[in-house]
C-alpha cells in the first residue's frame, strides 16, 4: 500500500485578483508572498510524514510549492505531465477577466459545470479538454506514479480545480473548493482511496 499526500500550490496574484485578465503569464504564474508563506506552513505540516519523493505538475506555482517543501525534507522532485491544472480557458480568451469569460461561456452553464459533481462531463467549451478527459488524464498520471514508484509515501504538488475533480471522481463526500496548500491524504492499493482533507492555512 502507498500513502499519497496530494496538495494544492500556494496563492498567486491570479487567485487573488478577480479582475485580472487571462494571459499566458497568468496561466503559468508564480507564487506571491502570501503563497510562499502558505507553502512554508504546508512544508511544516508535511515534514514528518515520511514523504520519500515529490512529483509535481509542469507549472511554476506547483514547482515552487514542491521546492519549498523539499527545502525541509530533501528528497527527489520529478515533474510529470498530467498533473497540471484543469482549465476550461484557451488562447481565445486572452485579455478577458473571469466574469467576461463566464459571460461568453454562459453563466448558468458555467455555474452548473463548476458546482456539480457529475453534470456536463463532456461539455467542451472552445477547444479545451472536457471534465471527463481531465479526470482520466489526472487519474492516469497518479496511477502511473503509484505503479512505477517503489516508495511507500509520496507527495504530489498540483492544482485546485483538478484536485477537486479528483475528489469528485473518487466519490469523496466533501467536494467543496480545494484551498491553497490544502492536503488530500490518500492511499493506493490497486485502487485509490481518499482518507481525509487537511487544511494547512
Amino acid at each position: 500500500m502507498k500513502k499519497l499526500y496530494l496538495f494544492r500550490h500556494g496563492e498567486t496574484d491570479w487567485n487573488k485578483n478577480k479582475e485580472a485578465k487571462f494571459s499566458e503569464e497568468n496561466h503559468n504564474i508564480e507564487l506571491n508572498e502570501t503563497g510562499i508563506q502558505q507553502a512554508e506552513k504546508l512544508a511544516l505540516c508535511l515534514q514528518n510524514k515520511g514523504i520519500k519523493k515529490i512529483y509535481c505538475s509542469n507549472l511554476k506555482r506547483a514547482q515552487q510549492t514542491a521546492k519549498i517543501l523539499n527545502d525541509l525534507i530533501r528528497v527527489n522532485i520529478e515533474i510529470v505531465n498530467g498533473l497540471e491544472e484543469f482549465s476550461i480557458y484557451d488562447d481565445s480568451l486572452k485579455g478577458l477577466t473571469r466574469e467576461e469569460m463566464k459571460e461568453l461561456l454562459g453563466v448558468d452553464k458555467f455555474e452548473i459545470f463548476k458546482n456539480s459533481r457529475n453534470e456536463l462531463l463532456d461539455w467542451r467549451p472552445f477547444q479545451c479538454e472536457t471534465r471527463r478527459e481531465a479526470r482520466e488524464r489526472f487519474l492516469q498520471a497518479i496511477s502511473s506514479i503509484c505503479q512505477k514508484d517503489d516508495n511507500d509515501i509520496i507527495g504530489i504538488s498540483s492544482h485546485g480545480a483538478i484536485l477537486r475533480e479528483f475528489v469528485r471522481t473518487l466519490d469523496y463526500e466533501n467536494d467543496e473548493k480545494i484551498y491553497n496548500c490544502e492536503v488530500i491524504e490518500a492511499e493506493f492499493d490497486n485502487n485509490l482511496k481518499i482518507i481525509q482533507r487537511i487544511k494547512t492555512n
